[in-house]
């Protein structure tokens, strides 16, 4: 059986998977992700008989990533038109979508499914060994956004604060659960000023509120280098006579562009900052972006580390 499989939550694909894992052995199953492996690989496995069971499930990961120019792609589809009848295959991806050619035909011989659950029904039955009103419910439903995976990981905190057959409260959910964070300018402009004032203490403030919506260094960093960039493009726009409705209609600075008041908010920082420190620090992050990105700076919080050393 070949399945394709679109999963709006990776905590239903998990546990879709698991379900389906619970058939074969460890040494039954094998594991592809076309950003790592080739085709290659996993048509390789596919053809293949075992020594030591007929049984197989084969999971292969980023499936968006097939293209049909690849050498086995044409090997790959005569597989799946006839596969083994022993062997289990299950292709998807985090972003999958049937638009792409590739996807288009694997659809044709496989069983699709999209994993889906109302967040209200997902919640309730995460907490049906807890006592709490509909309008709680609908709290952290707001908290996370009805995101799944989100309300997953809040009710994760609640067991932890709360013991079963106990009723969760308002009070509870606020001092536990964290609201899901969509818009991080305001934040990533606070922490960017911070550091260009030097102002560790602030900057660090700033940073752990970042760190309770969990994003990454490597994120984080991305939106200060790119807010040091608008800010540098703001001072070059500024000097050469630009008013702030001519700076706010500059698609090159933002997209969408920035509103007058938020102009006016940079402009306000480059009273502390130079010309030449906007480039330090950009030159600064772009190099901790790129050791981040390559896995070459081994630190645990390497943009935590950076705050800290602002001098």
């Amino acid at each position: 059986m070949n399945y394709l499989i679109k999963y709006e939550s990776f905590i239903l694909f998990d546990k879709w998977l698991k379900d389906l894992k619970k058939k074969y052995n460890e040494e039954e199953i094998s594991n592809y992700n076309l950003t790592e492996n080739t085709l290659s690989e996993a048509l390789e496995d596919l053809c293949t008989y075992s020594l030591f069971s007929n049984k197989k499930l084969i999971i292969i990961d980023s499936i968006m990533s097939l293209s049909d120019t690849d050498k086995d792609y044409k090997a790959f589809i005569k597989y799946l038109e006839n596969p083994n009848k022993d062997y289990t295959l299950v292709m998807t991806d985090s972003k999958l979508t049937s638009i792409k050619k590739t996807i288009k035909e694997i659809k044709k011989n496989s069983k699709y499914i999209e994993l889906k659950e109302s967040p209200i029904d997902f919640l309730s039955n995460k907490l049906k060994d807890y006592k709490i009103s509909m309008i709680d419910k609908n709290l952290i439903l707001e908290y996370t956004d009805n995101d799944i995976d989100s309300i997953e990981n809040e009710c994760n905190k609640l067991y932890e604060y709360k013991e079963k057959g106990s009723t969760i409260t308002k009070e509870d959910i606020e001092s536990v659960c964290y609201k899901r964070l969509y818009n991080y300018t305001p934040l990533a402009f606070d922490i960017t000023s911070y550091i260009a004032k030097k102002d560790s203490y602030n900057a660090m403030k700033t940073y752990l509120e970042f760190k309770k919506y969990n994003v990454d260094d490597a994120a984080l960093t991305g939106l200060i280098e790119s807010e040091l960039r608008s800010l540098k493009i703001i001072s070059k726009m500024k000097n050469s006579g630009f008013k702030d409705s001519d700076i706010a209609s500059n698609s090159h600075i933002s997209k969408p562009p920035f509103n007058e008041k938020k102009i006016y908010v940079m402009e306000k920082l480059l009273r502390y900052v130079s010309e030449k420190e906007i480039n330090d620090l950009i030159h600064q992050f772009y190099n901790l972006d790129l050791s981040i990105k390559n896995g070459t700076n081994i630190s645990e919080n390497p943009l935590e580390l950076f705050i800290l050393n602002i001098k």
